[in-house]
């Protein structure tokens, strides 16, 4: 489970747009450089600018517990959902989408702002 900012981001004056996903699962250990599937399941609020940092901590806090309280209304979804083809391991799909065209790949970068907010988000 997890929230995402698409946007962007105000408030660290970012000049391109970025999609930022705060994973709610404690993981063991990081896992940077990894390929990471994601699944959109619904929209919460609009990108917002913030006052300072406590704001848009605060508001994060506030879209995970949206957020566990709309995932929670629909327990068992995410079987189905776990078992869409593009969630699927590289390899067991040929690295081709139902189209048939070569699958895209993104990764996750650390970026150190990013890595200290997420720091402070998990607190």
């Amino acid at each position: 489970m997890m929230v995402m900012s698409v946007g962007w981001n105000p408030y660290y004056k970012n000049k391109e747009k970025t999609m930022e996903a705060h994973l709610l699962h404690k993981f063991d250990s990081d896992f940077y450089d990894e390929e990471l599937r994601l699944v959109v399941v619904g929209y919460l609020r609009p990108e917002a600018d913030f006052t300072g940092v406590d704001a848009l901590v605060a508001a994060i806090h506030e879209d995970i517990r949206v957020a566990r309280l709309a995932l929670a209304s629909v327990r068992g979804e995410e079987t189905r959902v776990a078992a869409a083809p593009f969630l699927a391991e590289s390899g067991s799909t040929n690295g081709t989408e139902a189209s048939g065209k070569p699958r895209r790949r993104h990764r996750s970068r650390s970026r150190s702002n990013s890595r200290s907010r997420s720091r402070s988000n998990s607190s």
